[in-house]
């Protein structure tokens, strides 16, 4: 679903999330991931691009009735891009759809899984005006702690993604450092209670660059590379 630069900038701070188990899996593994509604009401369309860490088999039709006119995957990232003109309600806890996927790495699917803006920017059009929201990930089975994740891709070259977890909807601050301690960029919002992701561009700094979260307490902080 394509929108005008000016719609794309009125992306609002809502979110809606698609429900997931998170499983253990090893390299090589065939797994089964179905994704779950919650609060999935009047949905009009969407857009979004997931990286899968490894190959997708199949992508099972649900409560979305997506084909392969629907979706695509570009350099290991999932395209999917759907809409409905009536309007679509899916019940919680109902499946929007499944992938089978078989890994390349070892680890859990909270940290190997993410949606982000690599390829498509991720969005949800919500209601009959189409608020542009954003569209995430999130975990039933998990007591979501925080954490801050090592941005994809590293090295990057013009944008990269920072995925983190919180354990509340709360507000924080990501800030990117030069070599010398300088501010590059400074973000302050309020994330969701599990899975966030934050794009990163407008960087000029090349080399090693570092990003701290901070939120409440909890503060980390990892370093990344700028090839640009």
């Amino acid at each position: 679903m394509n929108k005008t630069a000016n719609a794309l900038e009125s992306r609002s701070s809502n979110s809606v999330r698609m429900m997931l188990d998170d499983a253990n899996v090893k390299a090589g593994q065939i797994v089964e991931i179905p994704f779950y509604a919650e609060d999935f009401t009047g949905v009009y369309g969407a857009q979004f691009t997931m990286n899968l860490s490894g190959t997708l088999e199949e992508l099972v039709s649900g409560g979305l009735d997506i084909n392969e006119s629907n979706y695509n995957v570009v350099n290991g990232n999932l395209i999917v891009s759907f809409n409905d003109a009536k309007g679509l309600d899916v019940a919680d806890g109902s499946v929007l759809f499944t992938l089978k996927v078989r890994s390349d790495v070892d680890g859990n699917i909270s940290n190997v899984l993410n949606i982000n803006d690599n390829v498509l920017r991720s969005e949800i059009y919500t209601g009959k005006d189409l608020d542009i929201n954003s569209i995430e990930i999130g975990y039933r089975n998990v007591d979501v702690t925080y954490a801050l994740y090592q941005n994809e891709p590293n090295p990057f070259v013009t944008t990269t993604t920072i995925g983190f977890e919180l354990p509340t909807a709360a507000n924080y601050t990501l800030t990117v450092f030069d070599v010398t301690g300088r501010e590059l960029k400074v973000l302050n919002s309020k994330g969701v209670a599990g899975y966030n992701s934050v794009t990163i561009d407008g960087i000029s700094a090349t080399g090693v660059l570092t990003y701290r979260l901070e939120s409440d307490d909890f503060t980390a902080t990892k370093k990344m590379v700028n090839l640009k």
